[in-house]
């Protein structure tokens, strides 16, 4: 009979794969190959802003920080007129730790940012305070080195714990050689380099004790101990890792080159000490918040603004697990940091509520199946001792103070201004920008821009807050207020030209002028041609235009340059599956999703390839993902339809039949395209065989044609084929789901049949270039707009196909 479950978090800020792999390649990280020989491993993906702090609240929670509630690193004083380091006190939901109390559950927690001042759960709990060092304290006073209160919970173990941390000036140059092979001429060199080391290697001791010693002498369900070194260690020093870049001075190269790798190998090395102490039934899970760029996407320089050392995180994460009835040697695909909790809720067989935005990573089970998934509304409505804080709990200000100067020292945050009042107003400020940007990160755009246009100044603007409100207002699609925002970077210079360029581009792109954006991200791309992004942008647009060969192009070298961008991966792939390259396509949807789980697109357009090649079943299960991933896109339940009713499964396509009646008010197919002789007689061979609703012997394709877009017209020719020209594509109502046959004419032809005095049809050879470049964009506009609607049937006759291919699919549709 197995035991009752145990479960150990092991968080290490920062850990990145592809120094992890590196090492374990080397054969520098035995532990770390070991456990993933006996587990699952994958990438985990962060959130926006990946700040530390935000981040590990979300990981302890499974919500977003506009749930929880802390925002940041420092965050005003509640009480008034101060700024205090962000706190457990700030934390507005439920953490794993007091979910598993109320559960009758005993959980230590060690050194968790944030987690001061400590809370008094069932069980032990030492805060992120712990290791922290008063500021220039000497090595005669480390036996006064006092320890704050509210840092240590129950009281009984605060004089032990109290005796096991290393103070730096405990770390000699010995101790550290392991590591850096060359410490002491570092420390005759460089001083305040190895006071970074000696620094962050006494707390990880610190905390790696104290965690060690409850482990030993607690009783337990539940451990979870937070390592910041690696984080420390890496916006030091991961300027010098190898392979040493073209700007770094090569004898300050030699010194440092082995730090990181020394953070790595130490932390490898506590890890293999807490494997010792547990079980087989313990189960154990390895995490970080986020990666660091460690390659060539490492940048040359850090913006002076507050937490620009975020710059140097990357998006992904590591996430280890190994235990009893977890897969062997495995990978998963798609995990976020918000899924870390739902899972750990899942190992005690707790429910997971509905609340939370992560989901349990069931994949990771033998038999995923046999795990019962229970959920409840939200642990907030569940009574009991939680172990929560009441609201008398008292600050240290002088701890508080120290933490805030080294987050200054780190770049994290500003030193306070003279004026103390307006210090704290900044503070604020900056915390409402985190908040929106977290909002933006959940797709809540309009919340963003809501938050952006109140703390925005217009005669001093943050070019930051600015910029994220541009980009929140397109994708929200409110895009005078983008021009607006967009007007406020050109008139204040805020931004390069190039930067602007990429941003006045997407704008552009938006209201369907999509010849300019393409000239501004061709100037753009001609100073950063090494820039993923700004590949990535124009081959979107070439996408939209169905310019496909250039879009491959450029999503491939956007590839080559970041082959971790999932965004560069699913373009490729719609790239492949609009020049019917279905498998190329699957395959890069794949490695988006790989890269990505939480794509909704990528999931629909792997199953969109998938049936096209035959694959229902799979496509089901691909469009069944995005049904659950984004309700909202009426096609999903189109395709599951069309699905069921190819295989045959009468009682679910009913089943979708209810749903599609309930979302759409009609069907309607558009034949529209191109105004050439091709058009023309399609539409007359249509209307022959009655396949649609119209006169067409003297079809008039002038801007000024009498189309009816009122309700009436529409109702009148629900479940019909009608004709639509391509100028009016864009006003077509949006509650009728719609097939589009497009009629994509060669060019030329079309100018020889368009081009008499009328715009109606005729045989003349004479056309002007005014005329040619009009029609151009016409074709280009519809084409955007065609492209970016994520809930039309659309399907092409090309120039080689027939009017019975037409026929054809109306037939088959």
């Amino acid at each position: 009979m197995r035991k009752k479950a145990k479960v150990l978090l092991v968080g290490w800020d920062a850990a990145d794969w592809k120094v992890i792999d590196d090492l374990i390649d080397k054969g520098l990280m035995p532990t770390m190959k070991k456990f993933l020989q006996e587990g699952v491993r994958g990438r985990v993906s962060t959130l926006d802003p990946p700040l530390s702090p935000m981040l590990w609240t979300s990981i302890a929670t499974g919500v977003r920080p506009q749930k929880h509630g802390i925002l940041g690193f420092v965050e005003p004083d509640p009480k008034g007129g101060n700024v205090r380091p962000v706190s457990s006190k700030s934390r507005k939901v439920k953490a794993i730790w007091n979910i598993l109390s109320q559960s009758n559950l005993r959980s230590n927690v060690i050194g968790w940012w944030p987690s001061n001042p400590v809370e008094p759960i069932n069980g032990c709990m030492v805060s992120n305070f712990y290791q922290q060092e008063r500021k220039n304290k000497k090595t005669v006073e480390i036996d006064k080195w006092e320890m704050p209160e509210g840092t240590v919970h129950p009281d009984k173990w605060i004089e032990t714990l109290k005796e096991l941390r290393v103070h730096p000036s405990e770390i000699t140059g010995n101790l550290v050689m392991p590591f850096i092979p060359r410490a002491l001429d570092l420390k005759a060199k460089d001083d305040e380099a190895f006071g970074i080391i000696v620094k962050y290697l006494a707390h990880a001791t610190s905390i790696h004790a104290a965690c060690t010693e409850l482990m030993l002498n607690e009783d337990w369900d539940f451990t979870a101990v937070y390592h910041d070194a690696i984080d420390h260690f890496s916006h030091a020093f991961m300027k010098f890792h190898p392979p040493r870049q073209e700007h770094i001075d090569p004898e300050r190269y030699e010194l440092l080159k082995d730090a990181v790798t020394g953070a790595y190998i130490f932390h490898d090395m506590m890890l293999e000490r807490l494997l010792k102490i547990i079980d087989q039934e313990t189960t154990v899970i390895i995490c970080s918040d986020h990666g660091f760029h460690s390659d060539h996407l490492r940048p040359r320089m850090l913006p002076h603004v507050p937490s620009g050392p975020a710059i140097e995180h990357s998006p992904y994460g590591v996430f280890a697990i190994k235990g009893p009835g977890i897969k062997k040697n495995d990978k998963i695909f798609g995990a976020s940091i918000l899924d870390i909790t739902p899972t750990i809720l899942t190992l005690f067989d707790l429910p997971i509520g509905k609340n939370m935005d992560g989901k349990p990573l069931v994949n990771i089970y033998e038999n995923q199946h046999s795990k019962k998934i229970q959920f409840i509304d939200s642990w907030e409505n569940i009574s009991g001792d939680s172990g929560e804080l009441d609201e008398n709990s008292k600050d240290d200000p002088i701890s508080e103070m120290d933490a805030i100067e080294q987050l200054i020292e780190l770049g994290y945050v500003e030193a306070p201004s003279d004026d103390k009042d307006d210090y704290v107003k900044t503070v604020a400020k900056e915390n409402k920008f985190y908040l929106a940007k977290s909002h933006s990160c959940a797709g809540e755009y309009e919340d963003a821009v809501n938050i952006l246009e109140e703390i925005i100044d217009f005669e001093n603007p943050d070019f930051r807050w600015v910029i994220e409100c541009v980009n929140s207002c397109l994708k929200s699609k409110q895009f005078e207020k983008g021009k607006k925002y967009l007007d406020l970077v050109k008139d204040k210079n805020l931004i390069s030209s190039n930067y602007l360029n990429v941003l006045e581009a997407k704008l552009l792109l938006a209201l369907n002028e999509p010849n300019k954006a393409i000239e501004l991200l061709n100037l753009a791309l001609k100073e950063f041609s090494n820039s993923a992004e700004i590949n990535i942008e124009l081959a979107k647009v070439f996408n939209a235009l169905r310019k496909l060969p250039e879009a491959e192009k450029l999503f491939k070298k956007a590839i080559e340059i970041d082959a971790g961008n999932s965004y560069a991966h699913h373009g490729l792939g719609l790239a492949y599956l609009r020049q019917k390259k279905y498998e190329d396509a699957i395959n890069c949807f794949l490695d988006a999703i790989n890269l990505t789980y939480y794509y909704p697109y990528a999931h629909f357009h792997l199953g969109e390839a998938l049936v096209l090649i035959g694959e229902h079943e799979n496509a089901e299960k691909a469009f069944e993902q995005v049904a659950l991933m984004n309700p909202n896109i009426k096609k999903t339940f189109k395709w599951l339809y069309d699905i069921q009713k190819i295989v045959g499964n009468k009682k679910k396509e009913d089943y979708y039949r209810q749903i599609l009646d309930k979302i759409i008010k009609g069907n309607i197919t558009v034949i529209t395209g191109l105004p050439g002789k091709k058009l023309k007689a399609t539409l007359l061979a249509l209307d022959k065989k009655g396949n649609i609703n119209g006169e067409f012997e003297s079809l008039n394709f002038s801007e000024n044609f009498d189309f009816d877009f009122t309700g009436k017209f529409f109702e009148k020719n629900n479940n019909e084929t009608i004709y639509v020209p391509i100028n009016f594509l864009g006003s077509l109502p949006v509650i009728y789901d719609y097939k589009i046959i497009y009629i994509n004419d060669n060019f030329n032809d079309v100018l020889k049949y368009f081009s008499n005095e009328n715009n109606v049809f005729g045989s003349t050879e004479n056309y002007d270039l005014n005329q040619s470049i009009h029609l151009e964009k016409q074709i280009d506009n519809a084409n955007l707009w065609l492209n970016q609607q994520p809930d039309l049937d659309l399907f092409y006759i090309e120039k080689e196909d027939t009017i019975d291919d037409v026929v054809s699919i109306l037939d088959k549709y």
